[in-house]
């Protein structure tokens, strides 16, 4: 049985549960007679966009009692409003890419909570790179809202190599950066020691990318590597 909010006039956004024990027939073998059917909720209740079980149960003489449920589904026609979040952007938790989670909202006039499917659903492991969530809203009416959002996962960092008077600079994702007084400790020529460094800036804007593997070194290079967390150098003699 289906109800219909803006049908009821006297408190809209809600429908009264009718008086089903009416239309409900009952017999017993042993007690001719049988008293009406109890409802549970009773007659007249106003509820709200939902569904319900209508539950109608009697008594004979000697205390046994047979019920039955009937499905009640109240439903808002009006058109549904759905809410995705704005595009996200997270860096690999795991191995394969990040678990991510986000709440989609959908609401009709009168039902609060319109269900909502998202495909991928909230809590997936979204793999490296950007995939774009679909996600449609259906209220009891039938009606439907679509909206979509991106999920980008980062997991590589790009550190960029500056060489200045007073030596190398390195600058990764995040704001680092490092200019540290490095010297080759290979043959050959080596890199002119320099002066005290002077601060280190990090550039205006950074990459959108994080790697946590060294980058290969070059067959024609000879020298040291030299590593921080976070940072690889390779340095070539002069």
């Amino acid at each position: 049985m289906t109800l219909d909010v803006t049908q009821n006039q006297q408190q809209p956004g809600t429908a009264f549960v009718p008086d089903l024990r009416s239309m409900t027939t009952v017999g017993d073998n042993c007690t001719p007679k049988l008293p009406q059917p109890q409802q549970v909720p009773v007659p007249a209740t106003a509820v709200p966009p939902g569904i319900y079980s209508v539950e109608l149960s009697v008594a004979d003489e000697n205390g046994n009692v047979g019920a039955t449920n009937v499905i009640l589904t109240v439903v808002d026609p009006s058109p549904v409003t759905i809410e995705c979040p704005p595009d996200i952007v997270v860096p690999c938790n795991t191995t394969n890419g990040a678990y991510v989670e986000f709440e989609v909202r959908a609401f009709t006039r009168y039902e609060t909570n319109v269900a909502v499917v998202s495909v991928p659903p909230s809590g997936s492991l979204f793999p490296v790179g950007t995939t774009v969530v679909t996600n449609v809203a259906t209220s009891l009416a039938g009606n439907t809202a679509t909206c979509t959002f991106c999920v980008t996962v980062v997991c590589e960092r790009k550190i960029t190599v500056g060489r200045t008077p007073n030596g190398l600079v390195l600058t990764w994702s995040g704001g680092g950066c490092s200019n540290r007084r490095l010297r080759s400790r290979g043959r050959g020529n080596r890199w002119p020691t320099p002066p005290a460094p002077t601060p280190c800036v990090p550039p205006a804007s950074v990459c959108s990318s994080v790697s946590d593997t060294d980058p290969p070194m070059p067959s024609h290079a000879t020298g040291s590597r030299v590593r921080e967390p976070g940072v690889s150098v390779m340095q070539s003699p002069g």
